[in-house]
């Protein structure tokens, strides 16, 4: 039986007991079958263009699992040729150091002229000659060499690895596990030590991306690595998923920050779609701004009405650290202070942020309410809401809203209460009894599929803390 029909005459077969039957399949590497079968159910939704392909090899569970997404591999690229000129686009190439199961670089080989695809274990870079081709990526030269800060004990130096190949950028993914799969984050502590070899890799290349841990302190990194010229934080699915940084040899300014939100997965045709296969809006929504813009905001405050919108900034721009500057770019007030939620009568736009003043209209889509009704236009990276009642978060309030809303999501912003007793004294609410016309009254003004969600905020210019039952939008 050929590689490919045994991968799909097995794919839903146990892993361990198919290792276990290996004796009833001789001929076939029944461990690796395994590998790649549960490799294949991590990238079924992470990476289709993979998973449509059962002739590929997947040896090792953990790099499918650490591996890039679609999405955020051609983020990656955009990014990575980005630099360049119409005018110097052509015979562009990129040296992916660190390359893995190789999902970046087949990524890079979309954009780039010529590949290097560079990775320290031989079962991963035997497999990812072999998917290459497959894939029909012939632009990609492939390397199974160690990478080390100090060239000795069979570890070589970039040079010796790039060996008379000459990339415009070198890209890295250093590792983050360290003895026993512990992870780490300290720059030092990943392998390989990006601080040691950063000399010598911008003396190969004129730019450097690296990809760190989203966990990683931006302020930190900036003040230990030179010449970073960018920052990217990156979010898809509502969590953070890379924090990118582009370094330029000899730059000396301060870096751009950008907070984007991109879809969690990109079709072939560049049709944005969610992991259940459903088209969303496309594009990245993404917020370019430099860090002491934000120490220099002074932001404004407001108190909220029933009807008025929500604006939740995402993991992007809160892991970006954006928070005063939304109010006075985008001239969205504040709740409070360390609340970090904003009130509009309209979904932000990024194209609104041109404007230092009050947005007019022209500039921004009124959002009806209605589910699926959305702004056109490139929206900040965040979630917006309508708000449908307010009430003061105290005893009566909260019995109040848990009685009304059993279901609704709980978050707590700046009160001394974490969302989670407050999510709890809310269900606690729940299970008294209310009458069925009050709770049948108070969903009627809603009608929304999506959960509501209830914010137990603090309002800086009333001076109260208040619960904010909302009704998302997007």
């Amino acid at each position: 039986m050929e590689w490919a029909e045994f991968i799909l005459a097995h794919e839903g077969d146990d892993p361990a007991r198919l290792v276990l039957s290996r004796d009833r399949y001789p001929g076939v590497d029944v461990a690796l079958a395994a590998a790649t079968i549960e490799s294949r159910r991590k990238l079924r939704h992470k990476v289709p263009e993979w998973y449509g392909h059962p002739e590929l090899i997947l040896p090792i569970r953990l790099s499918a699992e650490q591996c890039s997404s679609t999405a955020t591999a051609r983020y990656k690229a955009s990014l990575a040729m980005s630099v360049f000129t119409e005018a110097h686009s052509s015979d562009i190439r990129i040296a992916d150091l660190t390359g893995g199961l190789g999902v970046d670089s087949w990524a890079f080989s979309e954009v780039f002229e010529e590949v290097l695809y560079n990775e320290m274990n031989p079962e991963l870079a035997e497999a990812a000659r072999h998917n290459f081709t497959v894939l029909g990526a012939g632009n990609i030269r492939v390397k199974n060499c160690c990478l080390g800060a100090v060239p000795e004990g069979g570890a070589m130096s970039v040079s010796g690895i790039l060996d008379g190949f000459c990339p415009d950028v070198i890209y890295l993914d250093p590792a983050r596990r360290g003895a026993g799969g512990r992870k780490v984050f300290l720059l030092e502590d990943c392998s390989p030590d990006v601080t040691v070899l950063l000399p010598e890799l911008l003396a190969a290349a004129p730019f450097v991306l690296l990809k760190l841990s989203p966990m990683a302190d931006i302020s930190m990194l900036l003040r230990r690595l030179p010449h970073v010229r960018e920052v990217h934080v990156v979010a898809a699915g509502g969590e953070c998923k890379e924090l990118l940084l582009l370094l330029e040899r000899g730059f000396e300014g301060e870096p751009e920050t950008v907070a984007a939100e991109i879809p969690e997965q990109v079709r072939n045709d560049g049709t944005a779609v969610r992991n259940d296969g459903t088209a969303v809006r496309g594009g990245n929504d993404a917020l370019r701004f430099r860090r002491s813009e934000e120490a220099a905001a002074v932001p404004s405050f407001g108190a909220p009405s029933p009807g008025a919108l929500l604006f939740e900034p995402g993991k992007a721009l809160s892991k970006a650290g954006c928070f005063n500057l939304l109010s006075e770019r985008f001239g969205l007030p504040k709740l409070g202070p360390d609340t970090h939620l904003y009130l509009s009568a309209y979904v932000p736009s990024l194209d609104a942020g041109r404007v230092r003043t009050k947005m007019p209209e022209n500039v921004r889509t009124p959002i009806s309410g209605k589910r699926g009704t959305y702004s056109p236009e490139s929206l900040l990276p965040g979630k917006s809401f309508r708000i449908v009642e307010i009430l003061p978060l105290d005893k009566r309030g909260i019995a109040e809203a848990g009685r009304k809303y059993p279901s609704a999501d709980v978050s707590a912003r700046g009160v001394p209460l974490s969302s989670d007793e407050l999510a709890g004294r809310l269900r606690k609410a729940a299970k008294k009894k209310i009458p069925e016309q009050v709770r049948n009254d108070a969903m009627e003004q809603v009608r929304n599929d999506a959960p509501l969600h209830i914010f137990g905020v603090r309002c800086a210019s009333l001076a109260a803390n208040l619960l904010l039952v909302c009704q998302p939008l997007i």
